[in-house]
């Protein structure tokens, strides 16, 4: 959030050049592993706790697989990452066009990112509870 209300002060295309640094450089080892094991993690405890379906533990880890694998990685690769792939395409322009490409980008990039924290921070809330919740 302070990223975000941080980069809306900067000009158009300081802007520009800051979000195709930020996707130039965002997929890497540290990403991936919190991104990618995140989705993994939760798959691999659905696996434990498979045995048991109808446990309270393994309906709440189920949902959290699907709030974070649906609200947080689909919605990346379906949402974003073609809006940042789109975004690296734009070379030296003109400031109309630099406007409007950010005109185009920033809101609805900043919507699909506020969805992604979101689900996925329902998903933690929800594994949370899992946790504790007692086995049944």
């Amino acid at each position: 959030c302070s990223v975000t209300l941080g980069l809306a002060l900067l000009p158009d295309e300081q802007y520009v050049e800051a979000m195709q640094a930020i996707n130039a450089t965002v997929r890497n080892g540290v990403f991936a592993f919190s991104f990618f094991g995140a989705a993994l993690s939760l798959l691999l405890a659905l696996a434990v706790h498979a045995p048991r379906p109808r446990s309270r533990r393994f309906v709440l880890i189920a949902l959290a697989a699907v709030l974070y694998i649906g609200g947080g990685f689909i919605v990346t690769f379906l949402v974003n990452v073609p809006m940042n792939e789109d975004l690296a395409r734009v070379g030296d322009a003109a400031p109309a066009v630099l406007a409007q490409v950010r005109a185009e980008y920033e809101g609805s990039w900043n919507f699909w990112n506020g969805v992604r924290t979101l689900f996925s921070s329902l998903a933690f809330v929800t594994l949370i509870v899992a946790c504790l919740s007692k086995s049944d």
